[in-house]
């Protein structure tokens, strides 16, 4: 999937950048406004080969973590039969 395809809000995540430096997660769901609906493309971002497998100086490189993230505050049952890319 090429970056261009991801809508927002979920296009988002794709300039949060590096997560190791944040002392908590933040809350995808709420500065997004993430519901149900978005559980699909969210999926589609955490288990992107493109990105998981990207420039590790990139912004994008980090966007999967933020999406699995986002789906864990969301209690995405979807996401639990994926095969994760890591």
């Amino acid at each position: 999937m090429s970056i261009s395809d991801y809508q927002p809000p979920v296009a988002k995540l794709l300039n949060y950048g590096d997560c190791r430096y944040h002392k908590e997660w933040l809350n995808y769901v709420r500065a997004l406004n993430l519901e149900e609906k978005h559980i699909p493309e969210l999926i589609k971002m955490a288990t992107d080969e493109e990105l998981n497998q990207g420039d590790p100086d990139s912004q994008e490189v980090w966007s999967p973590v933020h999406a699995w993230r986002a789906l864990g505050q969301l209690k995405a049952k979807e996401a639990t039969s994926q095969h994760w890319v890591c």
